[in-house]
């Protein structure tokens, strides 16, 4: 699987939100400069909820380190540029089937069983070369039933 595939989205009990990512793959050798591109979502950004086309919660407005990436752990491209092999089983991995839990303020949704629509990006194989680097990004939008357990 060379793309983010899946995304779901299930209200858990106590006043949770379960978002669920699956891949991409990671990949060595590639045809790009940057050598290994590690698996699963690296970030997320812009993930809310709205109802009847109003924003009605948000989870995560800026870009935020997900699956536990970070700035320190992610390919340095220059790694790859040295001229010299280098071993990508060395850089961290992600979770490929990823799973974020968040809290959220029921009294900001509606009914239950009404359907609310979701917006979230997702980016992945990301590196560092003078900055961070995306080469996977996803906008996921759609709609679904809000339908938290009682």
């Amino acid at each position: 699987m060379l793309d983010i595939d899946y995304i779901d989205i299930k209200f858990l009990a106590n006043h949770q939100v379960a978002l669920i990512i699956d891949g991409p793959d990671k990949l060595e050798n590639t045809d790009n400069f940057a050598c290994c591109l590690q698996q699963g979502p690296m970030m997320i950004s812009n993930y809310s909820f709205n109802y009847n086309q109003s924003l009605i919660y948000t989870v995560v407005s800026d870009t935020t380190w997900e699956n536990g990436y970070t700035m320190d752990n992610i390919l340095n491209a220059n790694n790859c540029l040295s001229n010299k092999y280098f071993d990508c089983s060395t850089i961290y991995q992600g979770d490929h089937y990823y799973t974020r839990a968040d809290n959220y303020d029921p009294t900001k949704f509606p009914s239950p069983g009404d359907i609310i629509g979701f917006i979230v990006n997702v980016y992945a194989h990301c590196f560092n070369y003078c900055e961070t680097t995306c080469l996977k990004s996803c906008l996921f939008t759609g709609g679904i039933s809000y339908d938290p357990p009682e």
